[in-house]
Parts: structure tokens; sequence; C-alpha cells
């Protein structure tokens, strides 16, 4: 089936309706389902008559209406990019501090995330969002995050060569290649 009615489809059901087809008629000659009907025939009613034109019309407007497309300017990049970059905050995070400053009420999470996969947040890509720290819980057991975990394929039984240097401690897992 198909998604969406064409005007050629709108004017089937016009001549069907003054015909006296049943909504089940039209339903079954256009291969949609008779809800699809009910609601084309509502939103091209005329008072008591169906219009293809009002209703090819209304559609086309509710498509405008409820398309949304919310373009990051190159200045809102820029903030965007220094508050991940400089502030070390999530998009989540992001979105809170913008909407705080009241520059965008607009945006979303998802939105924030398109626009870093499309390229347009200056030196940000989704490997800036990598946690390179992690915890030690009881029994001095370290989760490592889940990144650095398929990055170097870790599994139970993973050797790994510990050093301490400058009063830090390095974990050094050699990378296993994948069979």
């Amino acid at each position: 089936m198909k998604k969406h009615l064409s005007y050629s489809d709108r004017v089937v059901i016009e001549d069907m309706l003054r015909e006296g087809k049943t909504v089940i008629e039209i339903a079954q000659a256009l291969d949609r389902h008779m809800t699809s009907i009910y609601k084309e025939i509502k939103r091209g009613q005329c008072g008591n008559i169906y219009s293809a034109k009002l209703g090819h019309q209304n559609s086309q407007k509710n498509k405008l209406h409820n398309r949304r497309t919310y373009a990051i300017d190159a200045n809102l990049a820029l903030r965007i990019s220094h508050l991940i970059l400089d502030d070390h905050l999530s998009v989540p995070e992001v979105l809170i501090k913008l909407r705080d400053e009241s520059v965008e009420d607009v945006l979303s999470v998802n939105t924030i995330y398109r626009a870093i996969d499309r390229g347009a947040i200056p030196n940000v890509s989704r490997d800036t969002f990598k946690n390179y720290s992690t915890s030690v819980f009881s029994n001095a057991l370290i989760r490592l995050p889940n990144w650095a975990v398929q990055e170097f394929n870790i599994v139970n039984g993973t050797n790994a060569k510990l050093s301490v240097r400058d009063n830090t401690l390095y974990i050094e897992i050699e990378r296993q290649t994948r069979d």
C-alpha cells in the first residue's frame, strides 16, 4: 500500500462519492484502508460535499506545518562546540544550558546529534564524548567504558599489563583482532 494519497486518488474519491459508492468500495478501489478514506473525506469536506482540490490543499498544508526543519546556524554551531569542548558538557547538558540562556528552545538532543553527524558542529564528533575515566569498585574491580571494551575487543580473560609512572596507574591491553 502507498503511504500518501495523490491528487488523482482524491479525484477518484470525489467521483466515486458523487456516484454514490460506499467508503468500503472506494477503499477497495484505491487499495487503502477505509479509515484512510474516512479521514480524507473529512479533510476535503466543504459543507456536505467532498472536494479533491480542498483535500489536496489541506494535505499539503498539513505536510508543511508538520515538517520541522531546525537549522543550526554558524554562531549556534560555534556555541555548541564551545560548550562541548571547553565546558565538557554532554549534548543533553548543552540543550539545558542553551534553554537556560534562552538561545534556542526548538532544538532537541536528536537535532544536535544530527548536526554533529553531518559535521555542522566544528571539531566535534561522536568520539568527542568517549569517557576516558572510570571508577574503581570494591575488590579493586575496574569498570571499563563500553567504547574501550568494543574497540579493544576485551572479553573475560583478556590479559592486561599494569604499570605505574609519575604516580599514575596505566593499564595496557593489547588490541585483539576480531575473528
